[in-house]
């Protein structure tokens, strides 16, 4: 039996799919990290969005520079269908249960430590809002 022979050029699309589909997966796996951290210190909507608009530029940047040469300068439909399907994938497979367990651990540090946390920043706040000792002046109570 003859041994089927691939061509370079389909071992090279097939490497480049598999490229898309690791970025895919390394971009929604530091998102998740964001959405921890998030979990970690409150943020408000603004700085949500700017976050998110930030990260976003990152990686499309970080994204472009690592497929591009790979792909010879041509940006292919299937690099963009590849980092979709490791995008989805890492979503629906990988996602909830990273933040699920990230946002136990998160829970079971701050029930243990929270209060302790809280309370020395309640204390700093306290001693920082202090009235001022000011002199009376004399003239004004006459």
């Amino acid at each position: 039996m003859e041994a089927i022979a691939i061509s370079n050029g389909i071992l090279e699309q097939g490497r480049l799919f598999l490229s898309g589909i690791v970025c895919g997966v390394v971009v929604w796996f530091l998102y998740d990290l964001i959405r921890l951290w998030r979990r970690i210190l409150p943020h408000g909507t603004v700085w949500m969005a700017l976050e998110d608009v930030i990260f976003f530029l990152v990686c499309a940047l970080v994204g472009f520079q690592v497929l591009y040469p790979q792909s010879l300068g041509q940006l292919r439909v299937f690099l963009i269908l590849a980092f979709g399907v490791g995008s989805l994938a890492y979503h629906k497979l990988v996602s909830p249960y990273l933040i699920r367990a990230g946002s136990g651990v998160i829970h079971s540090i701050k029930k243990r430590f929270g209060n302790t946390i809280q309370s020395r920043i309640k204390n700093q706040n306290e001693k920082r809002k202090k009235p001022k000792e000011t002199k009376k002046n004399p003239l004004k109570n006459r």
